[in-house]
């Protein structure tokens, strides 16, 4: 049984806006022994389009967005 090492990346961000983020998820990519997990947020906004672009590059890991309601956030989606 192979063993993963786990990573969970917190963001107020989304992928298009946070290209370092991106970088770093390349490198899990990259790493058979790494799992990730990632919170960030939808947007609403120019960036939506290009972030569900990137976010096909990342078919491995997890993404969890989190959607502004009004001026309140709530999880649209949960992490185990």
């Amino acid at each position: 049984m192979e063993e993963f090492k786990k990573i969970l990346f917190v963001t107020t961000a989304n992928l298009a806006t946070n290209p370092r983020l991106v970088k770093e998820l390349q490198l899990v990519n990259s790493n058979p022994s790494l799992k990730a997990k990632v919170v960030l947020f939808n947007l609403g906004n120019w960036s939506d389009q290009i972030d569900a672009q990137i976010r096909k590059s990342f078919p491995e890991i997890e993404l969890a967005y989190l959607m502004q309601q009004g001026n309140h956030f709530f999880l649209g989606c949960s992490l185990q």
